[in-house]
């Protein structure tokens, strides 16, 4: 097993949040999958974007899930210790999951779809979603996410709309259990 961690469930999760706080608590550097995608739609096309919801809808589908893959492949070919936070969709990506499996260990961070919902509609619906019925959409992308998501975890832990902290706790004693050893 790899020297990594990464985090991965739906968009609104929790993982960045709770991704940077076991970074903190382990001493090792934290990165986001998004920010490596944005720095290379960036080169690649000489804009800059704000959000990988803003790419996502200038690039396409296509060039993005390119993207993402190419993302996951730089994560994963570095063979350091480091804390990850994977994009919602990483796990439809199949050279995205390629390129990541067997390198580390997988948190999944399951959480209510309803609380999900919640969360990722305050900011307006985002561009994977049918804008005519987003919150159907939303639950059939949960429902087939979420067995990706547990095929490829490690950890599965429920954070029944918990806050970051205890979360993290929690997933550092998990990963100790699961024998992770930087």
């Amino acid at each position: 097993m790899g020297k990594k961690i990464y985090f991965l469930g739906m968009k609104s999760c929790g993982k960045t949040t709770v991704g940077a706080r076991v970074a903190e608590a382990l001493a090792l550097p934290f990165i986001d999958l998004d920010d490596v995608l944005l720095r290379l739609a960036e080169e690649e096309t000489g804009e800059p974007f704000a959000s990988c919801r803003e790419a996502y809808k200038s690039l396409g589908k296509e060039a993005f899930r390119r993207l993402e893959a190419l993302a996951a492949g730089e994560l994963a070919s570095k063979d350091i210790p480091e804390i990850c936070a994977l994009g919602g969709g990483t796990v439809e990506n199949p050279e995205a999951r390629r390129a990541l499996e067997g390198t580390g260990f997988f948190v999944y961070l399951r959480e209510s779809p309803d609380i999900l919902y919640r969360r990722i509609s305050s900011r307006g619906i985002p561009a994977f979603l049918d804008p005519q019925n987003p919150e159907d959409a939303f639950y059939r992308l949960f429902e087939k996410r979420e067995k990706d998501y547990s095929a490829l975890a490690t950890i599965t832990l429920d954070c029944r709309g918990r806050a970051a902290a205890p979360v993290a706790e929690e997933v550092l004693t998990r990963l100790k259990e699961a024998g992770y050893g930087g």
